[in-house]
């Protein structure tokens, strides 16, 4: 059959439409984002309205294209309502159409966007409080702060409604993130205000010419076999500009006694998680509400230079940085890096480990990952020739001379090696090579290059 024309009154255009079914009226009920151009300003005005549809024909029934929401004052084009959805209470035969909208009430600003939701009953006329607030995205007045793209499904097991959201809640230029709450049957608010149900990519990240975390768009479906939900969204989390498809169940079990009041036993294992963000950094959170732990990252040189060496116990420790993440935190933890080298970068729970040699870190590795730094490598130093007769030395001259480090002494082939003087303890053949360690520091430049190369490990390797 030939589309049915449902709005056409709109100077601009109508737009984001959501409909839901009435199976005890045969009826649909249709709401979209409508437009009205305002010439005084050159800018239009957007509003929800509503329309029922008869469930066999797809004929409007009742009235045309009612009015929903009343955002700000009318014919003011910088208040606004948009992206609607809504959803259908089945056990009181009524509808909860929520939205985003922009509305100048408890001190907020123009642009400052939150999510509102009204009920209507099986004919279209509003029921309960008018235009109520949903979402509290930042402190009010601050229009970086917001919400939008909402989507709601209803519990018939538990007469509830689930509103999830795309916003910006946790500070400015942050990563936008999926939140939620629930709602009575009268619409008024259940549980914790403003769940947080996405963990997208990390905080407040914006690099270059990509970002992590949530795209706009999310979804919610109720399951009334299990009385739970999914919520679906898109977004960024480990590699930059690669866009997946991610989902979170949720259960609230209001009838379940709560457990005693003695607090979960702190199991760094099931709490931390890490990922490599780059050369040099590692990010690290906890998922415990109430524990805190020691976390860190560091850096090993693979002294053979090949990246794909098995050889760990040959690792040698350069630097490691050490912290702690509390309760609920996400953190960025810096390492510095050498130039002109292949490393080893690890992120774990617990105390760093300063050699490798017969150790791993097992259990406590929460990432790793390995590059070839790039960087001007020094160049290796030309051979200085021993003394063949050496001048006599006191023992107070040799007690105060100039003595090489161990690790210095280390380096040089005791073949090659005179002890006749410390002039020949430090001459260093062309063919030996100087491992770039902390101890050497002249030989090194410490400095965070851009990476040239890298590769992903197995954790059990560490």
């Amino acid at each position: 059959e030939n589309p049915v024309l449902i709005e056409e009154n709109v100077p601009i255009y109508a737009s984001a439409p959501d409909v839901t079914y009435n199976d005890a009226s045969d009826e649909y009920l249709l709401v979209w984002s409508n437009d009205e151009f305002i010439p005084s300003q050159s800018s239009s005005e957007s509003e929800i309205f509503g329309q029922r549809l008869d469930g066999a024909t797809g004929a409007e029934v009742g009235v045309s294209s009612f009015r929903i929401s009343d955002m700000g004052p009318d014919g003011d084009g910088f208040y606004d309502a948009h992206n609607p959805t809504v959803a259908y209470n089945s056990d009181l035969n009524e509808y909860l159409a929520t939205w985003s909208g922009n509305e100048t009430s408890s001190g907020r600003f123009q642009g400052e966007f939150e999510i509102y939701g009204q009920r209507l009953d099986t004919a279209g006329q509003e029921i309960g409080t008018n235009d109520f607030r949903i979402s509290d995205m930042g402190p009010d007045g601050d229009n970086r702060y917001r919400a939008d793209y909402p989507v709601s499904t209803y519990n018939s097991q538990d007469d509830e409604y689930l509103v999830t959201w795309n916003g910006v809640d946790t500070g400015v230029y942050v990563s936008n993130q999926i939140y939620g709450q629930r709602l009575g049957a009268a619409g008024q608010e259940i549980g914790t205000n403003d769940f947080r149900i996405s963990d997208t990519g990390p905080e407040g990240e914006y690099e270059d010419d990509f970002f992590y975390g949530v795209f706009y768009d999310n979804a919610v479906a109720y399951n009334s076999q299990d009385n739970e939900y999914l919520v679906t969204w898109g977004g960024v989390d480990a590699s930059p500009n690669e866009a997946e498809i991610f989902g979170q169940r949720l259960a609230f079990r209001d009838d379940i006694t709560p457990t005693p009041t003695i607090p979960p036993a702190c199991d760094p294992a099931q709490d931390v998680w890490g990922k490599i963000r780059g050369l040099g950094w590692v990010e690290i959170g906890n998922r415990s509400q109430t524990c805190t732990y020691p976390v860190g990252g560091a850096i090993y040189i693979i002294p053979s230079g090949n990246i794909n060496d098995p050889d760990i116990d040959s690792q040698e420790w350069y630097d490691d940085t050490t912290a702690e993440v509390g309760p609920g935190e996400r953190i960025i933890v810096r390492v510095d890096v050498p130039t002109c080298a292949v490393v080893q970068q690890d992120a774990f729970w617990g105390e760093p480990l300063k050699s490798l040699d017969g150790q791993r870190y097992g259990a406590r590795l929460l990432a790793a990952a390995r590059y070839d730094t790039g960087g001007e490598c020094e160049p290796t130093p030309t051979p200085v020739a021993p003394s063949l007769t050496p001048e006599p030395t006191t023992p107070m001259e040799t007690a105060t001379s100039e003595v090489p480090s161990p690790t210095a002494s280390a380096m040089v082939p005791t073949a090659t090696s005179p002890a006749a003087s410390p002039t020949a303890t430090l001459a260093m053949p062309t063919s030996t090579s100087i491992a770039p360690t902390p101890t050497a520091t002249a030989m090194l430049e410490v400095i965070s290059p851009a990476r040239s190369s890298r590769i992903f490990i197995p954790l059990i390797e560490r």
